[in-house]
């Protein structure tokens, strides 16, 4: 007589793991990473590099700026990769705050284009060379308004995703 006593697989059940979550918790990471040495590293240069009367306000509040979002960006990615609810809503805020502060640069970048191309039309008796600047200009206000509107849809339909009750059944309150 033999017994053979085979066990049966005990199914292992885990939670439906996205690879998307995965993908964009590393990207935020990496990136984040990249980003918030490249932003840490001009900061300090700029600081140590100008007398601190000579500061520009806007420099120093864009390599701010960066540095703030790039940090959040790895803080969000890690818990992504975690599966925390908590950084998920984090993360969908701090896009939307992302997608706030690329319209007004955006604005701001068309206002200085205007205003500056103003003062170059009132002044005809100026140099030949104005008006390949502003050539120039035009093309860079052109690329980096494709750039900006291209992101900003990005990041709205990454929001979208991440929104949605497949996405936000997979984390942990």
């Amino acid at each position: 007589m033999t017994c053979s006593t085979r066990r049966q697989p005990i199914a292992i059940t885990y939670k439906n793991r996205d690879t998307f979550i995965d993908v964009v918790a590393w990207i935020l990471i990496v990136y984040g990473a990249f980003g918030t040495y490249g932003s840490l590293s001009q900061l300090i240069q700029f600081v140590w590099a100008r007398p601190v009367d000579a500061f520009p306000v806007y420099l120093v509040t864009l390599y701010s700026v960066s540095l703030f979002f790039s940090a959040v960006a790895v803080w969000c990615g890690l818990g992504l990769r975690a599966r925390q609810r908590s950084r998920l809503r984090a993360l969908v805020f701090f896009l939307w705050l992302y997608v706030l502060w690329l319209v007004g640069v955006t604005v701001w970048w068309h206002i200085e284009y205007f205003f500056m191309s103003s003062i170059i039309d009132r002044s005809p008796d100026m140099l030949e060379g104005l008006e390949r600047i502003g050539r120039s200009r035009t093309a860079t206000l052109v690329s980096l308004s494709i750039h900006s509107v291209l992101q900003i849809a990005v990041i709205l339909w990454a929001i979208g995703h991440l929104s949605s009750s497949m996405i936000r059944e997979q984390f942990e309150e």
